[in-house]
């Protein structure tokens, strides 16, 4: 037995010994762990309500990074959801009886090329939450706008997305300025016929960034647009989306930064109430998510403090605007490089109405290992 693990070590060894020049590995990883307490007050009518819930929150994953030439990268990750993490509960784990591990998934798998004039990258891509992707992320999951403000891009999708990125620098020196497509797959759909295949089309997304910065100062401008995410056979229509924003960060030293951030988004959807005639309903969605924050090196961590606020009305229906606070102050600990401890509350608000109001406070303490 010795001698074989001998002559694995020695062949992995003699391997990595005889890789190309210029080729690199990289490996990383991240565990934590949260204990979480979630206050609820729930008031409707002048009549209150309150709910009260402590659970334990995973989260993990491990990833391979490479870099093939100077041309050519790639990146390889697998976790579990740790955006938003997992509950901990044992009827859940690798128990023997109850084996329903927590399961991991590939949220990072993808290649990227760049000459330098341009780069390109396919497969599972990395893609950051701004103001319009927290939209976006909430309508894939719940095909509403509701709660963008409170359930964000990377909870939502662990910061990746299917998909083909091409990009450019337009202006390099002082003032960088650059411009990236995207595409996507939202819903795939089957042309049985050839009037379909000018009609019934897949869902194709489309998102186009323009990153611009100067010193300490950062802003990308946002659209996206996904044509046909809905199509309704029996009355030909077709339901289109559009979302557009703005991001922006101002680093004022290695001590202060600030960003801001605003995105909307309009989706009008045909509803057919008859399924053997063309009479529909329309509703038009109009969603909003914005907010400011603030990251201040205090000590041997960092204080971050955010407020967000969204908004939801479909202004055919019932014309209702229902607006969606939050607030998220957290202070995190650097033990040292590889532990980080982090005490963290969370205000969730929604304003239905001034008679309908929820209130929902999660404090919780996060411990984070990472190499």
């Amino acid at each position: 037995m010795l001698r074989f693990f001998l002559t694995v070590i020695i062949s992995a060894v003699s391997l990595f010994a005889a890789l190309p020049e210029g080729l690199t590995f990289t490996p990383y990883g991240m565990t934590q762990y949260r204990l979480r307490y979630e206050f609820t007050n729930k008031s409707t009518d002048d009549v209150s309500t309150s709910v009260g819930n402590y659970f334990n929150t995973i989260g993990y994953k491990v990833g391979l990074k490479a870099n093939l030439n100077e041309q050519v990268s790639a990146q390889f990750e697998i976790g579990n959801d740790w955006g938003s993490t997992d509950k901990v509960d044992a009827s859940l784990y690798n128990y023997p009886g109850t084996r329903k591990a927590l399961n991991p998934i590939f949220t990072l798998a993808y290649a990227k090329w760049n000459p330098g004039y341009l780069h390109v990258e396919i497969g599972i891509i990395p893609v950051m939450g701004t103001s319009v992707l927290d939209i976006l992320g909430i309508s894939l999951v719940s095909g509403s706008y509701k709660k963008a403000a409170h359930v964000n891009w990377v909870s939502n999708t662990n910061n990746s997305m299917q998909g083909l990125r091409i990009g450019a620098p337009i202006t390099k020196g002082n003032f960088k300025m650059g411009i990236d497509l995207m595409t996507s797959i939202i819903k795939q759909r089957t042309e049985s016929t050839h009037d379909e295949f000018q009609s019934n089309n897949n869902a194709v997304m489309i998102m186009a960034e323009l990153p611009m910065s100067v010193g300490g100062f950062s802003l990308a401008p946002q659209f996206i647009t996904i044509p046909y995410k809905n199509y309704d056979k029996v009355s030909g229509e077709a339901d289109n989306e559009f979302m557009g924003g703005l991001e922006g960060n101002l680093k004022v030293n290695d001590i202060v930064s600030f960003r801001a951030g605003f995105g909307f988004a309009i989706f009008r959807q045909n509803i057919v109430n008859d399924a053997a005639s063309a009479d529909f309903i329309v509703k038009k969605e109009v969603g909003t998510n914005g907010g400011v924050g603030t990251a201040i090196k205090i000590g041997p961590g960092k204080l971050d403090f955010e407020f967000r606020i969204g908004g939801y009305n479909d202004r055919v229906i019932d014309d209702n605007l229902t607006v969606y606070p939050f607030f998220d102050l957290k202070y995190g600990w650097a033990a040292n490089k590889y532990f980080t401890i982090m005490p963290r509350i969370r205000m969730f608000i929604t304003n239905e109405s001034n008679d309908n109001v929820t209130i929902a406070t999660r404090p919780e303490l996060i411990f984070t290992g990472s190499f």
